[in-house]
């Protein structure tokens, strides 16, 4: 993996848990999936699924499967608390990755 690609993995990981709420129902796949589409990440349902995957445990992050659609969200007691990534931090690695 080179720097380029794995920056782009850490923010869009960085912003899937910004966008994860505390408590149940959660948010779905195809919730989260838009919103870092919005967010100027493009990707797959299947990354946004291996990333929830990947960051399920070191993050307290479970998944509501007592109903349909099933829904992520951090577990009870996990307090989070995840400072934004501004356009300008953003633009910052971008510029750098492309020098």
């Amino acid at each position: 993996m080179g720097h380029a690609k794995g920056k782009d993995t850490l923010l869009r990981q960085w912003q899937l848990l910004r966008l994860i709420p505390s408590k149940a129902p959660g948010k779905t796949v195809a919730v989260l999936l838009e919103a870092l589409s919005n967010e100027g990440f493009i990707v797959t349902r299947r990354t946004v699924e291996r990333d929830l995957a990947t960051l399920s445990e070191p993050f307290k992050l479970t998944c509501n499967d007592k109903g349909t659609p099933q829904g992520w969200h951090y577990s009870s007691g996990t307090n989070l608390s995840l400072p934004d990534l501004t356009a300008r931090t953003r633009c910052r690695c971008v510029c750098w990755r492309n020098t």
